[in-house]
């Protein structure tokens, strides 16, 4: 289950035997669920709606969770980025994060996903799943194996999932694309590149008060969603659907200039889209509501809330020199540069006939007032541009690690006008 581990600090490493016997909805956050230094919360049994980390009483927004050196998005969405079967470890290092990854703070810890080797032999694998609440997977990699003589090599992959909402009506449905390339050279450079596509479309859950709770167990009736569109308090499963599309891409690569000199750059983008609707009560007979032609909506028609993210971006890269001193010292010198963008809109749209929530974008639903539609929201994000250097010492056989170094994050803030934060890092 564990990596025996060597290195001087604090670290845990589940490796890629111990994944392949685990059931193949099992997202990172379940495979490490055992290790001794995280509390791990799953929100459903069929892996789509992701879960929460505790370490050392702390959440995920205190840790660094990384894919491949590049920053993935909080833990409740890192299944959207990889699937398990394509992941050949996860690392847990609760103690603090290296100075060189591209992250501002890390108190909890590093949660870190190395993605599938491409094989050296063309093949492929399968998996299918069925299960509770009716669950069923599907799961296929294809290998190219090494491409003639040119050291490249590489995957992809396809994934379906589809489930029935664990509380209450719904369904929940999830498709999902990796694709892996490798390159090598003799001198040992090499390039990687990974991409994870991912479609997704989830209940929106419900968490109910203690006396629903209660009236649950002692009565069975449930506090989920309903099954069927319901008139009187607008709550079908179907108008409460959050609709994702999420694209992840990393392309390390590592270059061996001279026998003491190499360089490394790490570029990674993060972008999605989607948006996430419930049920907004009823029209009123004085809200001055319209469809976008200028006609009335008329008094209790159900109303759909939306959450929409227009676009949730993310881009960056870290760049490290690093040159071995002696034998003992190894030096780095290193840039990082992030820039993060999220646009976000909170429309209303008139449900559809069925019950359901309509698309934000669709025209025909959409509400407006006064001439203008229902679309407040804003634009939010930052850049950043970091320094830093570190020398990395080792003594009596590699059994003595020292490592020092200095990190220097400059953070430019839209919309401020004081933005500039000048942070040093030890």
């Amino acid at each position: 289950m564990m990596r025996v581990e060597t290195a001087p600090y604090a670290v845990q490493t589940i490796t890629k035997s111990f994944i392949d016997m685990r059931s193949p909805t099992s997202t990172a956050l379940e495979l490490v669920r055992n290790l001794p230094s995280v509390n791990i919360a799953v929100t459903d049994t069929s892996g789509l709606q992701g879960g929460r980390i505790q370490s050392r009483s702390l959440t995920d927004a205190d840790m660094a969770l990384m894919i491949d050196g590049g920053p993935a998005a909080s833990a409740a969405y890192m299944a959207e980025n990889v699937e398990s079967e394509d992941v050949d470890s996860v690392s847990m290092m609760p103690g603090s994060s290296p100075i060189d990854l591209p992250v501002t703070s890390a108190a909890a810890g590093v949660l870190n996903q190395a993605t599938h080797d491409p094989s050296h032999k063309f093949g492929g694998t399968m998996d299918f799943s069925y299960g509770t609440n009716n669950l069923a997977r599907q799961f296929i990699r294809l290998e190219s194996g090494d491409v003639g003589n040119t050291g490249s090599r590489g995957f992809v992959s396809f994934a379906h999932t589809q489930a029935r909402s664990w509380f209450g009506g719904g369904r929940n449905e999830k498709i999902h694309v990796d694709v892996g390339v490798r390159k090598d050279w003799a001198n040992g450079s090499y390039a990687r590149a990974f991409m994870g596509w991912n479609l997704e479309d989830f209940v929106v859950d419900r968490y109910g008060t203690a006396n629903q709770f209660y009236d649950f167990k002692r009565t069975g009736n449930s506090y989920g969603r309903k099954a069927e569109f319901d008139a009187a308090s607008n709550d079908y499963w179907k108008n409460n659907i959050n609709h994702w599309m999420q694209l992840f891409l990393t392309a390390p690569m590592h270059v061996v200039l001279t026998r003491h000199l190499h360089f490394d750059l790490r570029p990674y983008y993060n972008w999605g889209r989607g948006w996430s609707g419930s049920a907004g009560a009823f029209s009123g007979a004085t809200s001055g509501n319209t469809y976008k032609s200028g006609v009335p909506v008329a008094t209790g028609t159900p109303v759909t809330s939306f959450f929409l993210q227009d676009g949730a971006f993310s881009v960056g890269l870290t760049a490290i020199l690093g040159y071995d001193i002696d034998k003992h010292n190894h030096f780095e010198l290193g840039y990082w540069y992030q820039n993060q963008d999220y646009t976000q809109h909170f429309p209303s749209s008139v449900t559809t006939a069925e019950g359901a929530n309509p698309s934000p974008n669709n025209s025909t639903y959409q509400i407006y007032r006064n001439g203008s539609r229902v679309y407040p929201g804003n634009t939010a994000g930052f850049e950043i541009h970091s320094l830093f250097f570190q020398d990395t010492a080792k003594y009596f056989h590699d059994h003595l690690l020292v490592n020092a170094g200095f990190k220097y994050v400059m953070s430019n803030v839209e919309g401020s006008k004081n933005s500039l934060v000048m942070r040093p890092c030890v």
